[in-house]
């Protein structure tokens, strides 16, 4: 009997004991598994925000590319085209005169080109306080070059230097050496030659027009005026 009782103590104990560890055991993987839960939850939190910044990074890069796509596509159309400037301004006589002017690029990398064009001063000129008919033709040609401190890499303000030589006729008196006062004026219609500067800032109105401002100064051989200048606006047409 006491054997039995024994034996009955002993068999309590082991199923208290496999209880107490099986409650243990299931105790720490609850514990494990809340951990893995909350690590869960910090790799979701952290790949939503790789995820982010993934997006960011592809959005700046398609920006960056469109950018340098845009910049190519404005060189290429700016480096590939001519243009004609047509100027209405003041020359030196304080009247209006005109200017048309063809550009094209030579050097695309460092933009610079070659200009043409002709200068027009239809304007009477004052001689012992009578008005004087005279009228000059000026040609030139020259090197061009496009200054980018004050220039847009977009060209949506493009300004140019140019430098070169110029030629043409001066008319004074329609040819006569006397004036209708009987005064004699020194001079026969001539040829004149030179050289000039000329500086111009393009506006752009749509891929095609820019409006312009430019100012042109022309030392010539002239009796009549050494400089002649015509500062004006305009419209610029590319090609």
């Amino acid at each position: 009997m006491k054997n039995l009782f024994m034996c009955l103590i002993a068999f309590s104990l082991s199923i208290l004991f496999s209880y107490s560890q099986d409650n243990e055991i299931d105790r720490q993987l609850k514990q494990a598994q809340k951990e893995l839960n909350i690590q869960l939850k910090l790799l979701e939190t952290y790949s939503k925000q790789l995820e982010k910044e993934v997006e960011l990074l592809k959005m700046q890069y398609e920006k960056e590319l469109n950018n340098d796509k845009q910049l190519k596509e404005s060189k290429s159309k700016k480096s590939s085209r001519a243009g004609i400037d047509l100027i209405l301004g003041i020359t030196n006589k304080e009247a209006i005169g005109y200017q048309a002017t063809f550009t094209t690029e030579v050097d695309t990398s460092n933009n610079t080109g070659l200009e043409m064009g002709l200068f027009i001063d239809p304007n009477n000129i004052r001689i012992q306080r009578l008005e004087v008919p005279a009228e000059s033709f000026i040609f030139n040609l020259g090197y061009t070059r496009q200054l980018n401190f004050v220039s847009t890499k977009t060209n949506t303000v493009n300004t140019r230097f140019s430098i070169g030589g110029a030629f043409g006729t001066e008319s004074v008196n329609n040819g006569e050496t006397a004036l209708s006062n009987g005064a004699m004026i020194a001079r026969d219609d001539g040829v004149l030659y030179g050289g000039y500067i000329g500086i111009s800032s393009h506006f752009k109105i749509s891929d095609k027009f820019f409006s312009l401002v430019r100012y042109t100064n022309f030392l010539t051989s002239s009796n009549v005026s050494l400089h002649k200048f015509i500062v004006g606006v305009g419209l610029c047409y590319k090609f």
